[in-house]
């Protein structure tokens, strides 16, 4: 899971990132 590249890259909240590893 690349959550944390994404969170810094995109800053952005850590549910929309686990929103998007989960839809992904």
């Amino acid at each position: 899971m690349r959550g944390k590249e994404l969170m810094q890259r995109k800053k952005v909240p850590t549910r929309a990132v686990d929103t998007r590893l989960i839809t992904s």
